[in-house]
């Protein structure tokens, strides 16, 4: 059911005049063992694309690109949203720290399994990129920078820089909890001994999103942009894809629960 459907029942359903037998506060025991033993090997994931995808065809794609020990069972519980179940919890790891991760060329957004969370309730807001900081001057190539700068688009996880936190290199690579329901980040202005420098961003993995309004997602209501827009000089474009050939240092990921080195900055302007 989409979105907008699930919307239209909660409202339906606080308007109900409940029955006194439907009006009974069932208490709901703790997560059985069986349950919380699957739930700690299961991921969440949707994937975003207009048309409906059956479970087969990604469970079959998915394991191609993965290649993790066994191949993850899917099991549908909303419009393109399934519960991914791995075989062990070095898949799911696997799997987890190697986001961002593509099915047909359409973003794969993954959350953390919630028993407590209702499928049709649950939110994919955004999902993590690796983002370069071009035409950073040299002196600022270094972690403290990356988060600082990446935190303005959202939850820094890391900064691929070399054990001294130097980043000299033609950019700076940012992992970056980045939004998916608004124009993306094109860049940051920052001031650099009085003196305005714009830091240009190239995003990896971005292969689709819309040129138009800049989201890499639409929402229910299709594309914000156009209308007066289209008059304009372009505001996005392919140039926010970053090229494929080049060297990582290496960076340690993070797991699904370690949140202690991810930093939360307040988001400037887009």
């Amino acid at each position: 059911m989409a979105r907008g459907g699930v919307d239209r029942l909660e409202v339906l359903w606080e308007n109900f005049r409940l029955s006194k037998e439907e009006s009974l506060d069932l208490e709901v025991n703790e997560v059985e063992d069986a349950m919380k033993d699957k739930g700690d090997r299961s991921l969440v994931g949707k994937v975003c694309l207009d048309r409906v995808i059956g479970k087969e065809i990604l469970s079959s794609m998915m394991a191609k690109i993965w290649k993790i020990s066994k191949a993850a069972v899917f099991q549908e519980v909303g419009t393109n949203i399934f519960i991914i179940t791995f075989h062990t919890i070095i898949d799911l790891e696997k799997v987890w720290e190697g986001r961002l991760w593509l099915f047909d060329n359409h973003l794969l957004a993954l959350r953390v399994f919630d028993t407590g969370a209702q499928p049709g309730a649950m939110k994919f807001e955004e999902e993590v990129f690796w983002i370069q900081l071009h035409n950073l001057p040299m002196g600022f190539m270094d972690e403290s920078r990356g988060f600082q700068i990446g935190g303005s688009v959202g939850r820094v996880w890391a900064v691929d820089v070399p054990p001294d936190g130097v980043g000299w290199g033609r950019f700076l690579r940012v992992r970056v909890e980045v939004p998916l329901r608004k124009p993306i980040a094109r860049g940051r202005l920052i001031t650099v001994n009085g003196k305005k420098v714009w830091v240009g961003f190239k995003y990896e993995k971005l292969l689709r999103m819309c040129f138009t309004c800049g989201w890499v997602v639409h929402g229910e209501d299709g594309c914000k942009g156009g209308g007066s827009m289209e008059a304009m000089e372009p505001q996005f474009g392919a140039w926010l894809r970053a090229e494929k050939n080049f060297i990582t240092r290496g960076v340690k990921q993070k797991s699904r629960w370690d949140y202690s080195t991810a930093r939360d900055y307040e988001p400037g302007p887009q």
